[in-house]
Parts: C-alpha cells; structure tokens; sequence
C-alpha cells in the first residue's frame, strides 16, 4: 500500500482547484452561447427586409436636382427598425458580450471584439440613432435619423408625422434619402455582419466545449472506478 504524503495531499487539492476553475469556465462559456443563440433567434423571427415603395419626383436642396426614386409609402421599414433595436439593446442591456471579454472567456478574440463594435453601433448611445435609458423599451421617439445630404435630425416618429403631410418634391426626398439610403443600408449591413460574426465563435467554442466535456466524462469515470 503506497502512503500518501502531504505533497500529494496538495497536488491533489491543487487539481481539485482547477477542475472547479475549468468546470465554471465551460459553464460561462455555455451561457454566453446560448445568449447568442438568442440573440441569432430574435434577430430571425424579424424575418426579411420588406419596403412598399413607388415611384415619386424627389427634390434635393442639397444637390438642387429634381429625380424620381422609389419612395417608400407606408411605416413598414420604420416599424422593423424598432423592432431590430430594441432586440439589439435587450442584448446590449444583459451585458453578457462585455463581461465575455473582461473576462477572457471566448476563444476567438478578433471576432468577438468585431461583434461587440456592431452591437455598440447599433445599441443604445446618448449620441447615436437609438437615444434611451438601458432597461427601457425603444419607440418612435427614442430613435434619430437623417443628418444626411440636407436633412436634419429626427425622430422616427417626426419622420412618420413629416411622411404624412401632404406630398411634396422635397418630402418625398426625405423618406427616400432616410429610410432607403440610410435605414435599409444600415439594417441589412448590420444585421448581415452580426449573424456571420457569430458562427466562428460558436465553431471556436463548441470546439472547446466538446474537449472540456470529454475530460469531465473522464475525471467522473475515473471517481466511480475509485
């Protein structure tokens, strides 16, 4: 019979330690996938882009030209707008990506930080479109646009009421210029780059994962045989 000495007493509190350490890691690892599963789902059940649109005489005071352009004529791309932020900011407001990255959790790096930039450009910013308290539920009054060509700033909300006036050159411009060059550029550019952004940290993880959970389904083995 080998006696045991208190060297091996340490090593084996040592090991006990990190098995803990490593067990709570994959935990957190677990968690912060399933929160981008969420967010993946929630950005889904959008469904796809759809805008109404005809063709109308635009008049541009910025470029003193007058064109005819497809011009939205309903709320459609407004309503998803809304709708796209507050998923954006339910996710922005759990925290989970920036405690990620404190934390040193995730193992592709370069592609979590290039989400968390995306997810801050499209989430709540005192100075950014979507401008509310965290915890609050986005609307109309809460997201800014314009500040493009020669229109000012706006609400969504002031947008719809501006929409709603009786149609002019230069009204149809500004529903052209806000909802189709700026709104549905922005839409479909982010929320292509944040669903892509997610499949190579979830490769890199379930990677991980899956050599964390063989060790583990070892270690238990290994205790029922003792």
């Amino acid at each position: 019979m080998v006696k045991k000495t208190n060297n091996d007493s340490w090593i084996l509190s040592d090991l006990t330690d990190n098995f803990k350490q490593l067990r709570k890691d994959m935990n957190e690892k677990v968690f912060v996938i399933k929160s981008l599963a969420q967010l993946y789902k929630d950005l889904d059940t959008l469904g796809p882009i759809t805008i109404n649109v005809e063709n109308k005489e635009c008049y541009s005071s910025w470029s003193g030209t007058t064109s005819v352009l497809p011009v939205p004529i309903d709320f459609a791309l407004y309503d998803y707008a809304i709708k796209f932020f507050n998923v954006i900011a339910k996710f922005q407001d759990s925290g989970v990506l920036e405690q990620a990255i404190n934390k040193n959790v995730l193992i592709d790096k370069k592609s979590v930080n290039k989400l968390a930039a995306f997810i801050k450009n499209c989430g709540r910013s005192e100075n950014g479109m979507v401008r509310s308290k965290p915890g609050k539920r986005i609307t109309g009054n809460d997201v800014y646009l314009g500040g493009v060509f020669d229109i000012p700033t706006l609400t969504i909300n002031q947008l719809k009421a501006l929409s709603k006036q009786k149609s002019s050159p230069k009204n149809n411009w500004v529903q052209w210029a806000v909802q189709i060059h700026q709104l549905q550029n922005f839409l479909k550019c982010n929320i292509r780059q944040i669903k892509a952004l997610m499949s190579p940290i979830v490769i890199a993880e379930q990677e991980d994962n899956n050599v964390y959970k063989r060790f583990f389904e070892r270690i238990g083995t290994y205790n029922k045989q003792r």
